[in-house]
């Protein structure tokens, strides 16, 4: 991507310009979750499910949260972008 040709987001983040319709929506949840203040106190060392920045589901086990997600919203799978908002827990542990 040419640097000099990047769209931002209202942050100033950078995204690729070919992200449009539902794929720009997810990317925007995803944004809005890795770096939301309450979500990191009420999620930290989960995984979420976002969609329409709400968290639909929080677990250990991706697969878990997904038919969570799904059960909870009527939602398919496809529809959320899952993240993990890091935590003490998982800064500090050793790989």
């Amino acid at each position: 991507m040419n640097p000099s040709s990047a769209v931002t987001d209202s942050v100033g983040e950078p995204y690729p310009p070919d992200l449009a319709g539902e794929e720009l929506e997810r990317y925007h949840d995803l944004l809005w979750a890795s770096s939301d203040p309450e979500i990191a106190a009420l999620y930290p060392d989960k995984i979420v499910a976002v969609h329409q920045r709400k968290v639909w589901a929080a677990g250990d086990v991706s697969d878990a949260v997904l038919q969570e997600a799904e059960k909870n919203s009527g939602l398919p799978r496809e529809k959320f972008i899952l993240t993990t908002i890091f935590g003490d827990k998982l800064f500090l542990m050793d790989f």
